[in-house]
């Protein structure tokens, strides 16, 4: 996260004075603004690889640094085509950033299982106790790397032998083709909708489904920031994978924002209270407060509409899209921001910050019926605990 942070800024540094043509795109101050960029969110599945073999090999008790190192020099080994040369000048960096996130993780995974089987059966290089550690730790990291290095040679030159093409590109090119269904509208609309009723059943159902599809959504940032760089906003292509975002644009999944507001109005005791507590989070788009505190969570009630409101906004946004009204993200800002904040800087299109408000009105007017319903039920319940309570203090 901190490194597409950084990337970011840069980005946005770059691109934000071209707007005002203080300097034009491909000028040297726009190509060394842009450089940190380059070596950021353009190299981020390099440094996926190296944190997925650290974590994984820290995590299966072996040296991290070990893992980390042979995952990234085998990912290196797969997708750069300059690596299978005699005198290596260049790489070709098409799958260093987001387009090689899949195949960092299965690089990472099995490499550092690699590792892991080699400890365990003992097939590593072992030192007299005599040795220092940090020696013996090298020596015990050869065998390891070797076996990776051989395994996944094998499998790029077989798979290019058999089927004329690297493993990379066959390996991406499955992995997109049912994720071209997935990542589709409808496709989308099915994710957010299993995403809202896992919300509803207690579980954090928007990071499920977007570890599954955080991949795809920087390769479609990482796709249209190239093609800003060389065509400017016409260049730039909608990628329905975009309208995960409209789920949780305004207040969190469920865009809870509008209940929260709405609830600070109503008669029972508990939603007012939970209201007054959720509104500043909703705006930064937190939802955690409405859901558990209404709740929303296992409220038969309440849980129509929060699909609603996941439904609603998605395709709305979908329209807007297609029409032009809304611009497609071209930088990646993966932070916690007010409202239309993030979709503002993310495409710097003055309409893409006023449309998640547009969405707390829409949503609003969804929430209001059933909140009207649950509010008169609880408020029931509230006054008859107090006169029961008040008869038994009597």
């Amino acid at each position: 996260m901190g490194i597409i942070m950084v990337g970011a800024v840069f980005q946005l540094s770059a691109v934000i004075p071209t707007i005002f043509k203080l300097f034009e795109v491909g000028s040297d101050i726009y190509n060394i603004l842009y450089a940190p960029y380059n070596l950021t969110m353009n190299f981020s599945s390099v440094w996926f690889v190296f944190q997925l073999g650290y974590n994984y090999a820290k995590q299966l008790g072996l040296k991290p640094m070990t893992g980390a190192i042979n995952s990234t020099l085998c990912f290196f080994l797969l997708v750069t085509e300059g690596a299978q040369t005699a005198s290596m000048t260049a790489i070709t960096t098409g799958n260093l950033g987001g387009t090689g996130l899949f195949l960092a993780i299965l690089v990472g995974l099995i490499t550092v299982r690699i590792y892991h089987f080699c400890v365990t059966k003992k097939i590593v290089i072992r030192m007299p106790d005599v040795v220092p550690p940090f020696l013996a730790d090298g020596f015990s990291a050869i065998v390891p790397a070797f076996l990776s290095i051989v395994l996944w040679t094998l499998v790029n030159v077989g798979c290019t032998m058999a089927m004329g093409t690297s493993f990379p590109n066959l390996f991406i090119g499955l992995i997109a083709m049912p994720l071209s269904y997935l990542t589709g509208v409808w496709g989308m609309i099915l994710l957010g909708l299993i995403a809202g009723l896992m919300w509803i059943f207690g579980i954090h159902g928007t990071m499920m489904v977007y570890v599954a599809i955080m991949p795809v959504m920087l390769q479609a940032t990482t796709s249209n920031a190239a093609a800003y760089a060389t065509g400017g906003v016409e260049a730039l292509v909608y990628y329905p994978v975009a309208l995960f975002g409209m789920m949780a644009c305004a207040g969190g999944t469920g865009n809870t924002l509008a209940l929260a507001v709405l609830g600070l109005k109503a008669k029972s005791e508990q939603i007012r209270a939970v209201a007054k507590a959720g509104v500043i989070p909703g705006v930064f788009n937190i939802n955690e407060p409405i859901t558990f505190g209404y709740p929303i969570m296992y409220n038969p009630i309440l849980a129509i509409p929060y699909l609603l409101t996941i439904v609603v906004p998605m395709f709305l946004g979908h329209l807007a899209f297609t029409f032009g009204l809304l611009r497609p993200g071209f930088i990646a800002v993966g932070s916690v921001m007010p409202i239309g904040i993030a979709e503002f800087l993310a495409s710097l299109n003055p309409m893409n910050l006023i449309f998640p408000w547009l969405m707390v009105l829409v949503c609003g007017l969804i929430y209001y019926p059933f909140l009207k319903a649950y509010d008169k039920q609880l408020y029931a319940k509230e006054q008859e605990a107090k006169a029961l309570e008040e008869g038994q203090s009597a």
